[in-house]
């Protein structure tokens, strides 16, 4: 009966297969770490567009308020015209007065008419008394529609000033927010790189010195996901808080720093998948390698052995 000989794994062969299973898990790490930052992306994109809406409300605001004081300019033209046309018919009646007190000298039989000339140039001084006063009022009223509506502005100037502080307050608030997100995601990275590197170094203890290697690389990796992520919220909270102080101007140099941040975090979300993909290729060529020989040894045990010469006489 032929004896069939077991197929023993190498400390190698096992140390590939775990490999393998670490990197699938270190890419579902890596994946939820693009996630995070495709929504702080998004978050950054709506702050940019209520700053822009803000921005917008202020000029309506400032525009408003130049119509107002350019109307008030029109009223305030009109009524020294008023004046002006006032003091011209008042100019005009002292001019009358004089000529009736000379009619009075040279004649006395018109003394009757000059009475009456008084009578109506005291009739038309009341009348120029009673517009004058009107156009006084007229000018207090336009001076308090004036002040009104410079206080109007002055309420929509501290409106818009408080919703644009509440807008920022908002803005540093999320970025805050995304910052923990990302140091706790970090943190979490390193967590379960740590938990996989024990395992692997209490699986691999009679190749400490390979091992040792592999520690040291995954600990360089982490360290520096960790200095990415921490770097890539620096640049954040550094762009927030710019914006805030600068507005309009500065959310453009803020988007750019999303986008640069955006593409940093891709580019190393990729090269971590890349090498995830490198080291599961490498796995499965070892697991395909591995079930070749378990072949190889099985269609060797079905073999049936051969006779053993000379044969024994009949």
């Amino acid at each position: 009966m032929t004896k069939v000989n077991k197929v023993k794994l190498t400390a190698k062969e096992i140390r590939a297969a775990k490999n393998a299973a670490a990197a699938n898990k270190n890419l579902a790490l890596a994946n939820k770490s693009l996630l995070a930052a495709n929504q702080a992306i998004v978050v950054a994109r709506k702050v940019l567009e209520s700053k822009q809406k803000i921005a917008v409300q202020k000029e309506e605001a400032a525009n408003r308020a130049k119509t107002t004081q350019e109307t008030a300019l029109e009223k305030k033209a009109i009524a020294e015209q008023e004046v002006l046309a006032t003091q011209e018919a008042g100019d005009k009646a002292r001019s009358e007065a004089e000529a009736a007190e000379i009619a009075k000298k040279i004649a006395a039989q018109e003394t009757a008419a000059a009475r009456k000339v008084a009578a109506e140039q005291a009739k038309l001084k009341a009348q120029e008394a009673a517009a004058a006063k009107k156009v006084a009022v007229e000018q207090a009223k336009l001076r308090a529609q004036e002040l009104a509506a410079e206080k109007k502005s002055a309420a929509e100037a501290k409106k818009i000033a408080a919703q644009e502080t509440a807008s920022a307050k908002r803005a540093e608030d999320a970025a805050r927010k995304i910052a923990a997100q990302e140091a706790a995601a970090a943190k979490k990275v390193a967590v379960e790189q740590a938990k996989l590197r024990a395992q692997e170094l209490a699986a691999e203890k009679k190749a400490a010195a390979e091992a040792k290697k592999i520690a040291a690389q995954e600990t360089a990796s982490a360290k520096k996901a960790e200095d990415a992520a921490r770097k890539v919220a620096a640049q954040e909270a550094a762009a927030e808080k710019k914006a805030t102080a600068e507005q309009a101007k500065i959310a453009a140099q803020e988007l750019a720093a999303i986008k640069r941040a955006e593409a940093e975090t891709k580019k190393e979300a990729a090269a971590q998948a890349k090498a995830i993909a490198q080291e599961a290729a490498a796995a499965r060529k070892v697991a395909a390698a591995l079930k070749k020989a378990k072949a190889e040894a099985k269609k060797t045990a079905s073999i049936p052995p051969e006779p053993v010469w000379p044969f024994a006489e009949e």
